[in-house]
């Protein structure tokens, strides 16, 4: 005879099963953006880009087209600021202000 009841085995499947349910699911998700990243060709800077001409419109149905920018992606980059003249090192900095008492 086993030791746990029908009843006791359909709860430890059903609880295991949801178990996995979740765990994929979390695992998918933490997952997908590895998976798109590989999947997605890097951008190609610098390289040169020419547009096909348009294709003939169909008989029936939609004609799709793909825009693709000519320019490449421009990224600013912040100038460092210039390093303190010597002047401005040895001024002294004006004293810290005195606290005030509300004299209670």
């Amino acid at each position: 005879m086993s030791r746990f009841g029908d009843a006791r085995w359909q709860r430890v499947a059903a609880w295991s099963g949801a178990a996995l349910a979740w765990g994929s699911t979390i695992a998918a998700v933490v997952l997908e953006p590895a998976r798109v990243a590989l999947t997605t060709p890097p951008p190609q800077v610098g390289a040169a880009t020419t547009q096909a001409p348009l294709p003939a419109q169909p008989a029936s149905g939609l004609l799709v087209i793909r825009y693709q920018p000519d320019a490449p992606e421009v990224i600013q980059t912040v100038a460092p600021s210039p390093a303190p003249t010597a002047a401005a090192l040895a001024a002294p900095s004006p004293a810290a202000p005195q606290p005030k008492s509300s004299g209670s």
